[in-house]
């Protein structure tokens, strides 16, 4: 085999692993509200691969695909926050309470039914090794719900997301 084989097989093989970067969660910039407005940042977490909408009353605020985040300006006062799958509850109604001039941020977090997968791999020193595989039909349709975090702990998860445009 010729040293230019090699290389382009190793060039392919390098390409493949190849890995997205992510931003600092640290140095992300957050949009902040309007005057007088609240912030709601929706954040949908990994390993969820589900389309998820986001309703309050009849307005639709956002489609959320997998692994995704949105901003929603909203006035302050109290919100009821619906979450569909489909046709059906993709998650409890979330009640918010907001005031003026605040960003909140919310999880999307998703608990399995099973504990998953386990896919016994033997490495070349025949020790086994045990992977976890969550599989997407593990996903409990009740088992979405929304959760409270702090900016500290949603810059990593806004990170890893890509943006969706609100509704208008």
């Amino acid at each position: 085999m010729s040293t230019a084989t090699v290389a382009g097989i190793l060039a392919t093989l390098g390409a493949g692993c190849a890995q997205r970067s992510y931003p600092d969660p640290a140095t992300l910039v957050l949009q902040d509200p309007l005057p007088g407005q609240s912030l709601i940042y929706l954040i949908r977490a990994p390993h969820d691969d589900a389309t998820l909408t986001v309703r309050e009353g009849a307005r639709m605020l956002a489609a959320m695909p997998a692994e995704t985040w949105t901003a929603i300006s909203v006035a302050p006062g109290e919100h009821v926050l619906e979450t569909r799958l489909g046709d059906r509850p993709g998650a409890p109604p979330v009640r918010l309470r907001l005031a003026a001039d605040q960003r909140y941020f919310l999880v999307m977090s998703a608990s399995m039914d099973r504990p998953g997968a386990a896919v016994q791999i033997v490495d070349a020193a025949t020790r086994p090794l045990i992977w976890y595989v969550p599989l997407p039909s593990e996903l409990n349709a009740g088992s979405r719900h929304w959760s409270p975090y702090s900016e500290t702990d949603a810059r990593p998860m806004i990170s890893i997301a890509r943006m969706v445009l609100p509704e208008r």
